[in-house]
Parts: structure tokens; C-alpha cells; sequence
């Protein structure tokens, strides 16, 4: 039988400090957080060295909010955002993955081959594994 392994997503307990929050997420069993850590940087290293006190892993969450319709400026800030997310790690805790919300439902198949291109480049750079949650590319 596969280990399956439950992780806290970390939107909705803003208010908590990393420690209070680690905490409560180990008391209760989780194995890891989901974290979207790219509008709260100043935070990345009280959360690193929290959950990694606290003996727990962690996936990032990514996704594009800012780039509006030009899917060149789209590509240029996933590449950026990506390799930013890349450095939340340290030498004892790396992300278990990135989960990237990838393209827009108005990209082409074309334009969604580039996305993935990206980020299979980044991921074998980097050595994180990316995982996609995508928007249907079917119009019903």
C-alpha cells in the first residue's frame, strides 16, 4: 500500500506565528504545511527553521496573479517566481514539491506546452519536482 502523508495548508491561519502554527499542525498530526510563501518573504527563514524544529515537511504552492493577459510576461514571472520559490529550502529541508497552478484557461495548447517547458527545465535544475493543477483546456 502507498505512505500517504497529509500536509496543513497554511492560508487561513495567517494570524498565527510560525511556531504557534507549526505546532498546532504537529499536535495534530500532520506530516508537512502547503505554503504559499511568496507574498510574505520576510518570513522564510522563521518558517524554515520552525518547521524544521518542529520535524516537518513542506510543499510550496505557486501561482501566477499579477501578469495579466501577455502570456510572454507570463512566462518570464513563472520562470522568476519559480526559481524564487527554489530557495525556500535548507541544508537539512528542501519543499517535498512545488504545486504550480500553471497557464490560463485562454492559453493555447501551444502556450501551455511552453509553461510545462519551463517548469520541467526549473525542476531539473533545481531538483524540486513540480506538480501541476491546471485549468481545463476544453470549453463545455
Amino acid at each position: 500500500m502507498p505512505e500517504i502523508k497529509f500536509y496543513c495548508p497554511s492560508w487561513g491561519s495567517e494570524e498565527l506565528v510560525w511556531l504557534d502554527f507549526s505546532d498546532k499542525v504537529k499536535h495534530a498530526g500532520y506530516d508537512g504545511v502547503e505554503v504559499y510563501p511568496l507574498q510574505v518573504p520576510h518570513e522564510k527563514e522563521e518558517m524554515l527553521n520552525t518547521l524544521q524544529s518542529n520535524n516537518l515537511e513542506f510543499s510550496l504552492l505557486h501561482s501566477e496573479m499579477t501578469e495579466g493577459r501577455d502570456v510572454e510576461k507570463y512566462y518570464a514571472s513563472l520562470a522568476r517566481n519559480l526559481y524564487e520559490l527554489a530557495t525556500h529550502q535548507a541544508p537539512e529541508l528542501k519543499p517535498q514539491f512545488i504545486t504550480s497552478q500553471t497557464g490560463r484557461e485562454y492559453y493555447t495548447m501551444d502556450q501551455m506546452a511552453v509553461c510545462f517547458a519551463i517548469c520541467a527545465r526549473i525542476s531539473e535544475e533545481t531538483g524540486i519536482k513540480i506538480v501541476h493543477e491546471t485549468l481545463s483546456l476544453i470549453h463545455i
